[in-house]
């Protein structure tokens, strides 16, 4: 008797989140997945229980594999603040699906994720400090400043992975420094 596949919980997760940055979010069923797999729709089901378990088991890994996109930053704030935006901005260029099921169709998801949450509150606390640091920033200034910068990378980010707006990648990128600039030198005055 031949020895039967696992079908881990982690081959279903890459293999939808392949399917997510191909296809997008709602090529994504029980079925699909299966046939994808080259399973049953038995593994799924057992790992999940229905597609409420699978939906926020997927949202955390598709975060996850998000973070994963962004470089480790160990250099100046400014270099913190472009990585930042070039890290949205790869993904929404990139993988367009991704950016949309992680960062815009999901708020509900992302308010209530620990993970999301956790590293909002230490990223700002963090950036927020060195904003003060470093551009001497009053606490107040440098949150207005964070606040705008990140509305402005998320909108151009969603108008990129929605297909408003075509520009290619590396000028994206050059935009959302010279805003940056410009509310920093706004905050500064």
């Amino acid at each position: 008797m031949g020895r039967k596949t696992q079908i881990t919980q982690e081959i279903i997760l890459e293999t939808a989140l392949q399917m997510l940055i191909r296809d997008g979010y709602g090529a994504i069923t029980v079925k699909t997945l299966a046939a994808e797999i080259g399973c049953s729709t038995q593994p799924i089901v057992w790992h999940f229980e229905n597609m409420i378990g699978f939906r926020k088991a997927f949202f955390e890994y598709c975060i996850d594999y998000a973070k994963s996109q962004f470089t480790v930053w160990n250099g100046s704030l400014d270099d913190l603040l472009t990585e930042t935006a070039r890290g949205y901005i790869t993904i929404a260029c990139n993988m367009p699906n991704l950016f949309r099921f992680v960062f815009v169709d999901n708020k509900d998801e992302c308010k209530n994720s620990d993970v999301v949450q956790k590293l909002q509150l230490d990223n700002t606390k963090k950036i927020v400090h060195m904003l003060c640091e470093e551009k001497g920033l009053a606490e107040p200034q440098a949150a207005s400043f964070l606040m705008n910068y990140e509305f402005y990378i998320h909108g151009i980010a969603s108008y990129t992975a929605s297909g408003f707006v075509n520009y290619p990648e590396e000028e994206i990128i050059a935009m959302a420094n010279r805003a940056r600039d410009a509310f920093l030198a706004f905050e500064g005055r």
